[in-house]
């Protein structure tokens, strides 16, 4: 299997703020590559896996909060049936939870799809010591066009997984959009959760500016 690198933000303050990102990946030759995406955030180092196809579209500093967003090649940061996102919240673990972050950031979507929320509570997991805490929240239907972007009668599915690194807090998600689904049956679940994130795990945490392995985290 071919594999390439992608340094997807080697220097954060340096970056692009609000920029959407053409890249080299546009191009259909690379569909059969798996990529890994490597990112300085912070206080660390991001590494994880993108299904094939996909490349990032849009990267943002706001202040202590970084951004950046992957989709498949053939999709833009605001039409797509499939995303997955890192954040970056610096110095927010000497102050929050795993956990509290997590339930922080499902909030606003449990609420505003009302009955047609979605909300599963997956538990603690860690990636390697670091504390670690996972959610699946989403919207069978949605009951209006939503600031983030969810049209009316469409739904969404979020996997979140956050994470408390050394300084900061990351936050991993993996979204899936489409027509409504039947709350009770919906597309992504603790059953094939594993199968839903294949395209991106494994991911790591490290410490900037080393090549010890001793000095990362690994979740498979």
């Amino acid at each position: 299997m071919k594999a390439i690198i992608l340094v997807a933000a080697l220097a954060v303050l340096a970056g692009c703020a609000g920029k959407q990102q053409k890249s080299f990946m546009s191009d259909p030759k690379f569909d059969n590559i798996q990529l890994n995406s490597v990112t300085n955030i912070w206080s660390q180092r991001v590494t994880h896996k993108l299904p094939k196809g996909w490349r990032p579209v849009y990267s943002n500093q706001n202040g202590p909060i970084f951004i950046q967003e992957f989709v498949h090649r053939k999709e833009t940061k605001d039409n797509w049936t499939g995303m997955f996102s890192v954040t970056g919240m610096k110095g927010l673990a000497k102050q929050r939870s795993a956990k509290n972050v997590a339930f922080a950031y499902t909030r606003a979507l449990k609420t505003l799809c009302r009955d047609d929320g979605i909300f599963v509570d997956l538990g603690e997991k860690n990636v390697g010591d670091y504390p670690g805490y996972e959610l699946i929240t989403g919207c069978a239907k949605s009951p209006k066009n939503l600031p983030i972007g969810l049209k009316k009668g469409k739904s969404e599915l979020i996997y979140t997984h956050v994470v408390k690194g050394d300084q900061d807090i990351y936050v991993f998600q993996k979204s899936l959009r489409g027509d409504a689904f039947n709350k009770g049956v919906p597309p992504v679940n603790k059953e094939n959760l594993n199968a839903f994130l294949e395209g991106v795990f494994p991911l790591s945490l490290c410490r900037r500016n080393s090549s010890n392995a001793d000095n990362c985290q690994v979740l498979n």
